[in-house]
């Protein structure tokens, strides 16, 4: 870590600074972020689809959904490196991924830590900190402190932006359907007496929205 690099002003910001510096180094990182996360996102997406037991399809989006954990581990790796200008490749984004598994207190994250709508918050103590029992409880408490409500607030508006998006896409197909298709197109979509060929390219579509939604 070089603070001389690092490439944001650093100082004493409130919860609601603190949230737009995140929103403008995203902006400003772009370029770095959205080709390995394409990438990764994608290729989890298809495995967690390719895992699940056939009968179970449709609920490939949900296994996708609980391992945004480690989603939220890759992009902060990304952008954590950008903020001390260091700027990795996709490849050197991707191959850090088991580092990002083993290291980063995923586990947790992926079992009693999951419900917690302050994990975003707290991750970079358990990953960039690397902090653990009493001294991770402590400094957790204490950033909490004053920004718990902000922490929660933001989480619960990603959620919603994010089944906007979800729904909104469906509702795009939908307009771009003929007239004569349109009124029967949510029976289609959602409906369970459908052939089974049907039903195969509906759980593949409902996994490449989802997938789009979270990217």
């Amino acid at each position: 870590m070089q603070l001389d690099q690092i490439t944001a002003n650093i100082r004493m910001r409130n919860p609601w600074e603190a949230m737009d510096l995140g929103f403008a180094l995203v902006r400003h990182s772009w370029q770095a972020i959205y080709l390995p996360w394409l990438m990764f996102l994608t290729t989890c997406s298809v495995i967690c689809y390719m895992l699940m037991p056939e009968d179970y399809k449709q609920y490939a989006i949900f296994a996708v959904w609980w391992f945004k954990p480690l989603y939220d581990r890759f992009l902060l790796n990304i952008l954590s490196h950008k903020l001390f200008n260091d700027n990795l490749s996709t490849t050197e984004a991707l191959k850090a991924t088991p580092r990002l598994i083993k290291s980063t207190g995923l586990f947790s994250g992926l079992t009693f830590r999951r419900p917690s709508f302050s994990r975003g918050f707290n991750l970079p103590i358990w990953q960039l900190e690397q902090l653990r029992g009493k001294a991770r409880s402590s400094r957790q408490s204490i950033l909490l402190r004053n920004a718990h409500s902000h922490a929660v607030g933001l989480t619960l508006g990603m959620i919603f932006i994010e089944l906007t998006l979800y729904f909104s896409l469906y509702a795009l197909i939908i307009l771009f359907l003929p007239e004569t298709f349109q009124g029967s197109a949510l029976g289609i979509f959602f409906g369970d007496d459908l052939s089974e060929g049907t039903a195969v390219w509906l759980h593949i579509l409902d996994q490449v929205i989802y997938t789009l939604a979270l990217f």
